[in-house]
């Protein structure tokens, strides 16, 4: 009889056919990587996305694999109690929750569903990755008797736990099946990547799995490479919320000179609060109960997703609006082009959301590292236009403030733009990191004490450093009045004989703009050194 092997997903080492028969040498899930289809993998993000649950994996009504034919599945990571950072829990270990095979007509053929109460050919199992390639002969996997056989080993019988594999085998949920009451549980003791596997060696055909399995580690249900991002995160919220607490509490000192820079801000920095502390809170819930929780899952990507939306809208505030009074003699009045930000944002909004739920889930399906940077390269795209952008209309800005000689406006906009030229050679060097991280998708064991920082902890703390930048230049206090600059008057007798030029004061990114003529000035200074033209 000819045996198949399928793979549903494609792993770093293990290739995906749709397909593969055993006669045909290196095929099936021994042979060579093949470049897994983008459209699949978008389709299996999107799929997966309100179902994923960290190392429990549901199977309710999974499609039985062909007769005599085996297929692979998730990954899962796993410590040994030796290696494990936190040992809390004691062992690692796999357990089978209630697993059965259904037959789509059994209920209304009794015959048929007495037939297979006795099958015993359909197996669930956890193998080495690794070791794939020795545990699993290729042409000839399953034995005489209808049995799983792995290389040395007995053919699985029940269940089998024997050099790092472990197998059960999944009984009938016909009507007559002995009751499954109890999970069936297994140590784990040695660390690495556990891929599961799924095979029928028998006639058994369109029958379903139902249940549950399920991969503790020794300190929860999180996979062994993010444990310590559960680290990370909590010590990031506690200077997140530091960081709101000072910073709203000098505002509230200096209420007298605040401007609407320091309002923009202050949502950004609560937005990143919130979005670390919910994150660490998600994490801590998966850790414990092993599923992924749908509400703080969906604000998690929501503040991910807004604390860049107004990050932008900060820097495109500053350097067009402020510029727009400035030089509204020279190229005409300036009007926020709201269509195309908020195009520009939906934009940004959708990409980086696939991007997030696809690095969120690469692990389980061990997606294709080409996939992984294409996935990226629209983000990265979007940036770079961003910041050229950026840095073009703030030059602009500071090239009119020096020929009009606005000495303290100057000088906070060339910090400005020293800043976003450090945010973005440090965006660039994020970039580098992940895609570094990316292509090599298939670590050792003993690097995943580091992967919280290519994946995590780069681009939180490259944002956190540009939040308290941004505070640095915009503190609020007498010398924050960046916004008040008008065009100075070459001397005192031109200041009280001459029209003086526009000042202006920006409310909001939205709100119509303020105009003050013909006042003369109170001083012969800079605009910024006199709090009176400033609007809070």
């Amino acid at each position: 009889m000819e045996q198949k092997i399928q793979d549903k997903f494609c792993h770093s080492v293990i290739c995906v056919p749709e397909t593969a028969t055993t006669s045909l040498t290196r095929r099936g899930i021994l042979s060579r990587r093949r470049r897994q289809p983008i459209a699949i993998s978008v389709l299996l993000v999107a799929c997966t996305c309100s179902s994923a649950q960290a190392q429990i994996l549901t199977l309710d009504g999974f499609q039985v694999p062909e007769p005599y034919a085996l297929m692979t599945h998730s990954i899962f990571y796993v410590y040994s109690q030796e290696d494990a950072p936190d040992a809390s829990l004691g062992k690692p270990s796999v357990s089978f929750h209630n697993l059965q095979f259904q037959l789509p007509n059994s209920k209304t053929v009794p015959e048929l569903a007495a037939a297979t109460v006795a099958y015993q050919g359909l197996q669930v199992g956890l193998l080495p990755f690794d070791a794939l390639r020795k545990l699993v002969t290729e042409n000839n996997f399953c034995s005489a008797e209808g049995r799983l056989t792995l290389t040395h080993a007995p053919a699985g019988k029940g269940e089998f736990n024997s050099q790092g594999a472990h197998l059960h085998t999944v009984s009938s949920g016909a009507a007559g099946s002995p009751p499954l009451n109890e999970p069936q549980s297994m140590d784990m003791s040695k660390t690495g990547k556990y891929i599961m596997i799924i095979s029928n060696c028998g006639r058994l055909t369109n029958a379903t799995i139902t249940g549950k399995v399920a991969v503790q580690n020794s300190f929860g249900y999180l996979p062994a490479h993010e444990y310590r991002n559960i680290h990370f995160y909590g010590w990031l919220a506690i200077i997140h919320v530091v960081l709101s607490f000072f910073w709203l509490l000098h505002q509230r000192m200096e209420l007298d000179y605040l401007l609407p820079v320091h309002r923009k801000l202050t949502l950004i920095s609560l937005t990143a609060m919130l979005e670390v502390v919910f994150t660490y809170a998600a994490l801590k819930h998966i850790n414990l109960t092993g599923t992924r929780h749908s509400v703080l899952m969906m604000a998690f990507l929501t503040c991910d997703v807004m604390k860049y939306v107004f990050g932008g809208w900060l820097i495109f505030y500053l350097v067009e609006g402020s510029g727009a009074g400035l030089t509204a003699d020279i190229e005409g009045p300036h009007e926020f082009k709201l269509f195309r930000s908020s195009l520009v944002t939906m934009l940004f909004a959708v990409q980086h959301c696939v991007w997030r739920m696809v690095v969120l889930h690469r692990s389980t399906f061990a997606l294709n590292p080409g996939f992984l940077v294409v996935n990226t390269l629209p983000g990265m795209v979007l940036f770079a236009v961003f910041f050229t952008r950026a840095l073009r209309k703030l030059s602009r800005l500071v090239e009119t403030l020096a020929e009009h000689k606005q000495t303290t406006s100057l000088e906070a906009f060339i910090t400005l733009r020293r800043a976003l030229i450090a945010g973005m050679c440090m965006s660039v060097a994020v970039s580098f990191i992940q895609t570094a991280d990316f292509l090599m998708n298939d670590l050792a064991p003993w690097t995943w004490r580091y992967t919280w920082f290519p994946q995590d902890g780069a681009s939180r703390l490259v944002f956190l450093l540009s939040l308290v930048g941004m505070m640095m230049v915009w503190w609020p206090g007498v010398s924050s009045r960046s916004f008040g600059y008008s065009l100075q008057a070459t001397n005192e007798v031109d200041a009280y004989h001459v029209d003086q030029p526009d000042c202006l004061v920006l409310d909001d990114m939205s709100d119509a703009v303020q105009e003050w003529r013909h006042q003369p000035p109170e001083t012969d200074d800079d605009p910024l050194d006199s709090p009176k033209l400033t609007n809070a």
